[in-house]
């Protein structure tokens, strides 16, 4: 038989905030406040700003890739802690 890997023990969930040009981290607990970890300096296409972000990939050292749909770019961000 195959192993079924164990399930990730998850602290925290990044969301595309699409409506308000952000990624928020949010516990996963599902109590307390989510905080920006990307954009959230109101929608634009300037390094901190995002336009409309559809998606996120993560990178294999903890880095997020964001889909920036209005932009037409993909922004790298630093791994959210």
């Amino acid at each position: 038989t195959t192993p079924t890997p164990a399930p990730l023990a998850l602290s925290a969930y990044l969301v595309a905030d699409y409506g308000n040009h952000r990624v928020q981290q949010c516990p996963a607990s599902g109590s307390g406040d989510c905080a920006t970890v990307a954009g959230g300096q109101g929608e634009g296409s300037g390094t901190q700003q995002l336009s409309f972000p559809l998606g996120l990939a993560f990178a294999p050292d903890g880095d997020f890739i964001v889909a920036d749909s209005r932009n037409h770019r993909v922004q790298r961000c630093p791994a959210a802690g």
